[in-house]
């Protein structure tokens, strides 16, 4: 009788830690999605600041070559300064958006690690009520 409570004890135990791993798993899997579509974004945005830096480097040629021309020059050098100053701040934004993405992947990286951590030990009391399982005759 007592085996036999046992038994039922560790079945209804291995069912709760193949349940809990199963959850374990698709919370990874999730995890991993979405370290995938953050690293997506930092590629985006890296892109971004290419394109941005390559247009300053043009806007600064463009500003240096107009700096010793006539008031037609002056207005496009104003015009192109405006564009530079939106640019400017639109690239504070993003470099803004990029840290936090950057804080969040690491948030995402470190939950992914605690989450492998508990699935490791799940793995491995599962081994050991298995092996139980086995040692007390049941398998």
């Amino acid at each position: 009788r007592e085996m036999g409570q046992m038994y039922d004890d560790l079945v209804v135990r291995v069912e709760t830690l193949a349940e809990e791993n199963g959850e374990l798993t698709s919370k990874i899997e999730a995890l991993e999605h979405n370290e995938v579509q953050y690293k997506q974004q930092l590629q985006h945005y890296e892109m971004i600041k290419e394109d941005y830096e390559a247009l300053q480097s043009s806007m600064e040629e463009a500003v240096s070559l107009a700096s010793g021309m006539t008031s037609q020059m002056s207005k496009f050098v104003k015009q192109h300064n405006i564009t530079k100053q939106d640019y400017e701040r639109k690239m504070e934004l993003l470099n803004e958006e990029l840290d936090t993405m950057e804080l969040a992947m690491e948030d995402v990286t470190r939950e992914l690690e605690a989450t492998r951590e508990e699935n490791d030990i799940l793995r491995r009391e599962f081994r050991d009520a298995e092996c139980f399982y086995r040692l007390s005759g049941g398998g």
